[in-house]
């Protein structure tokens, strides 16, 4: 459990230090993460088969180790581009997200459990496989469309209302008013000391 925490935090205040300071140049490092993310994680998921052995399975683990790490980088950009999607409800936007990689959660296991009727070799080869051809066109999609820009449509963005501007500019002209009489004030006690 640590060595997830070890390594989930640090990605995280990575996403949470580059979301205040936000600027274009993010989203070449996001789509970056991703397709090396994407791409490592195919990769390995897809070698593993050919890999596997009774004799000795540390290779297959080791690659399906690296696997994971993989996805781990899948952080920064995901948690960023749902942050960024709509600010004003990225709560709202990240269950939702969460619900259907539940979801889908849900059916790769139905859909492992019906390939692998009798658990042999090839059905196995063809589990790893779908799942590689899975990471691998996320490599394709989130690179070719997938942007962290800022939605501004889908945020709480207020249209300015004219008499609230009359205001502000009443307060301000009172509080220019007061300052100045009050640094007149100020000078003529001075003065007279």
């Amino acid at each position: 459990m640590s060595k997830i925490n070890s390594c989930k935090v640090p990605s995280s205040y990575r996403t949470l230090y580059s979301i205040p300071s936000y600027r274009t140049l993010y989203i070449p490092y996001l789509q970056l993460f991703n397709f090396v993310a994407s791409l490592g994680l195919g990769v390995c998921v897809g070698v593993s088969p050919f890999l596997a052995s009774a004799s000795d399975p540390a290779p297959a683990i080791v690659v399906l180790c690296l696997a994971n790490a993989f996805a781990g980088l899948h952080t920064p950009g995901v948690q960023t581009a749902l942050i960024q999607l709509a600010p004003a409800f990225s709560g709202i936007v990240t269950g939702i997200f969460f619900s259907v990689v539940a979801l889908f959660s849900i059916i790769n296991k139905l859909l492992s459990n019906t390939i692998l009727s009798t658990g042999s070799t090839d059905e196995w080869f063809i589990v790893f496989e779908i799942s590689a051809v899975v990471a691998l066109l996320l490599t394709v999609f989130f690179t070719l469309w997938g942007s962290a820009e800022r939605q501004v449509k889908h945020g709480l963005v207020k249209k300015p209302d004219p008499d609230a501007k009359s205001e502000t500019l009443s307060e301000n002209t009172t509080i220019v008013a007061l300052a100045k009489l009050s640094m007149y004030l100020s000078h003529q006690v001075a003065a007279k000391q």
